[in-house]
């Protein structure tokens, strides 16, 4: 088996959809909260070891099916260009698998695992942001998150640089696989 079959069978099979846009923003959701929990005296150090990197996997693709959901709640994650239904779409992308290529599928399957991957994310980091504030609020009290912003003014610059552009690629993406796709179906 060569590279470009292992790639295929990557693609194919969904697991760099799941790696990227599942495993990763939950694994950011249970990283960030076990970080500030453990600070705060909530949780234990815990030993790594094999079983637990595998139920941490699991929960973490399990998480990111919530940080998805949250996305698509608030409006953040699209999956279409908003001048279009679902179901057109569906009509559009069923059009386009007929008429495309092998190469052309992957391209457009590259473009919806960054689409994805981005979207879950910025979602990702919304929430964590949101339940390690709860969090740190629910034990330490309020000024001492407003402390902690003024401290770390500058990381809280950087999270949101990452936010931003994480929102804005996801969005391109959409675009960019509608596009991708029109020109194959117009040729």
């Amino acid at each position: 088996m060569n590279g470009r079959e292992i790639i295929n069978i990557i693609y194919n099979r969904f697991y760099l959809r799941d790696l990227f846009g599942k495993i990763i923003p939950g694994l950011v959701f249970i990283s960030a909260n076990y970080f500030v929990a453990n600070k705060l005296f909530l949780v234990p150090d815990i030993k790594v070891d094999v079983f637990l990197v595998v139920v941490l996997l699991g929960i973490s693709w399990v998480l990111g099916f919530c940080m998805q959901s949250f996305g698509e709640l608030i409006k953040l994650i699209r999956y279409f260009p908003k001048s279009e239904t679902q179901l057109e779409f569906y009509v559009r992308y069923l059009s386009f698998l007929k008429k495309a290529t092998m190469d052309e599928k992957e391209d457009v399957e590259r473009l919806v695992v960054i689409k994805e991957a981005c979207g879950n994310l910025c979602s990702s980091i919304l929430v964590t942001s949101l339940s390690v504030h709860l969090m740190v609020i629910n034990m330490c009290g309020f000024s001492v998150i407003i402390d902690y912003i003024w401290s770390f003014w500058s990381l809280y610059l950087i999270i949101i640089f990452i936010f931003t552009f994480l929102f804005r690629m996801h969005r391109k993406h959409v675009n960019r696989q509608s596009d991708f796709m029109n020109t194959v179906l117009s040729k």
